[in-house]
């Protein structure tokens, strides 16, 4: 299949059974495209350019004055318009992953790869990982096609999902509920106060002593606290308190907005 990119937007037409263009998700595309640029798949347009699928992806690129990459499905028109809006309404996530990997966005194509290799992590926090925002946000950027990230992204999580597979034989024995407690672990990984390889030692070493088994995501931190500084001879780590604070810097940032 040709792809083409063109910086003349003015050959690009909506048609009248496009989906009205939600400002939210437009702003969402802009600000990704802004901070990673862009690696996302192409536009679908007909023979006469109008546009099939992507026209949030188009208005964000032209009004950065982005150039648009595209194909061409001759042929199509309001019938496959409404089909892909309908068939998406029913799509999972790992439905979503796999199209877009599969139409050749780079950003879905790293994500495709670590929930292939990496199947004991569910693929919407994979993409929470990579993405950097809330799971919601994450999963909206998905379904909606602005998911993009960097090969710096793929490669730091890929490295906390390598980690996280020494000690998956652990986590089956003696914890409940892995995704909060591999969430944690995770965001254990992204602090530069911790010792990823320390943590991990620690993890296996002490897991049936020290881990609540169905624990919630601040049970785990709280737990991984403890495990981290077991025996610990340097400076205690207060890994809860450095998630609260965190966490109260993103509200902060929030509503300064």
């Amino acid at each position: 299949m040709a792809f083409y990119e063109t910086k003349n937007y003015s050959v690009f037409k909506l048609m009248d059974s496009n989906r009205k263009i939600n400002k939210n998700n437009l702003n969402n595309i802009k600000k990704s495209l802004k901070t990673k640029g862009w690696l996302g798949g192409s536009i679908i347009v007909n023979e006469n350019y109008e546009i099939i699928d992507g026209q949030h992806r188009f208005f964000a690129l032209k009004e950065l004055d982005m150039p648009i990459v595209y194909e061409i499905r001759k042929g199509y028109g309001a019938s496959e318009v409404q089909a892909l809006n309908v068939a998406q309404k029913s799509w999972t996530v790992v439905d979503t992953i796999e199209s877009e990997a599969n139409r050749g966005n780079q950003s879905y194509k790293w994500l495709d790869d670590l929930r292939k290799r990496f199947k004991f992590m569910p693929p919407h926090l994979i993409a929470k990982l990579m993405y950097g925002q809330s799971r919601e946000g994450a999963r909206t950027a998905l379904t909606n096609r602005y998911f993009v990230v960097s090969y710096e992204d793929y490669e730091r999580v890929e490295g906390w999902l390598e980690l996280l597979a020494e000690i998956k034989p652990l986590v089956d024995l003696y914890v409940g509920r892995k995704a909060p407690f591999y969430e944690a672990c995770c965001y254990c990984f992204s602090k530069d106060e911790i010792d990823n390889r320390q943590l991990v030692e620690k993890i296996s070493k002490y897991m049936t002593r020290s881990v609540n088994r169905l624990g919630t995501f601040t049970d785990a931190l709280k737990d991984l606290e403890l495990v981290y500084n077991k025996y610990q001879r340097d400076v205690y780590v207060p890994i809860w308190a450095m998630y609260q604070k965190d966490k109260k810097a993103k509200k902060v940032k929030k509503n300064d907005k």
